[in-house]
Parts: C-alpha cells; sequence; structure tokens
C-alpha cells in the first residue's frame, strides 16, 4: 500500500453487514477491487498485512472469517505451479441485509426472504 492509496468504508458496510475492525478494513479493501462483480482482488496478505498493520496469522485468520461469513468468496488459481487465492465480495445490490430476531443476517429482496447468509457475530 501507497500514500496515495485509499479505501471508502460505505455506511452499510457497519450499519447493514455489521463490520468492524480488521473485518471492516478487509473487506473494504476487497471490495473496492471487486464491486464490478466480475474482478478479484489479487492482492497478497502482504498487501493485507501492511494496510491493516497486523501479522500474516491475522490477515489469513480475517479473511477466512469473511468467507465463513459468506461476504466474500475465494477461489484458488494455479499459475506456474504455484496456487493463489483470490477474493471478491459476495453483493447483489438488489439485495437488502437485515437482521432477523433469530440473530442471523438474512438476504432478502422486497419482503421475501431469500436465504440466510451469515451467523451473527458474537463475540
Amino acid at each position: 500500500m501507497t500514500n496515495e492509496n485509499y479505501i471508502t468504508i460505505q455506511g452499510w458496510m457497519i450499519k447493514s453487514l455489521h463490520l468492524k475492525g480488521n473485518e471492516l478494513l478487509t473487506y473494504a479493501i476487497i471490495f473496492g477491487f471487486s464491486q464490478d462483480k466480475e474482478h478479484w482482488f489479487k492482492g497478497s496478505s502482504k498487501y493485507l498485512e501492511e494496510a491493516l498493520q497486523c501479522s500474516r496469522r491475522n490477515a489469513v485468520n480475517v479473511l477466512s472469517s469473511l468467507v465463513q461469513k459468506g461476504l466474500l468468496e475465494k477461489k484458488q488459481e494455479s499459475i506456474e505451479g504455484i496456487v493463489f487465492n483470490r477474493y471478491r465480495c459476495v453483493l447483489d445490490s438488489s439485495y437488502t441485509y437485515a437482521e432477523s430476531s433469530q440473530g442471523v443476517y438474512e438476504k432478502s429482496a422486497h419482503s421475501n426472504i431469500v436465504k440466510v447468509i451469515m451467523k451473527k457475530n458474537t463475540r
């Protein structure tokens, strides 16, 4: 990350997805690369370590948590025998995210519930 790089944290990332800390920053970074729903974040864990000012283990744990919550999609790509992880945000602009009485976030279109996408963070 250079001095000229920046990220945008949008209100819905906090209010609807209830992200905070390194999860919020990581999601915002990856959203910046993948918001067109076609491109993937191809940065290294080193890039995230520097952006978050954290250890490699912490950066990897944050990515894993966001994948587990259904907020990031992960794919592996092999280039000349080396496997690289790629990430993009799981987001459909026609849906909204709402907290249900059962303590989960549900992906809903209008008033119809489509599917449960993640469990509420209880930490």
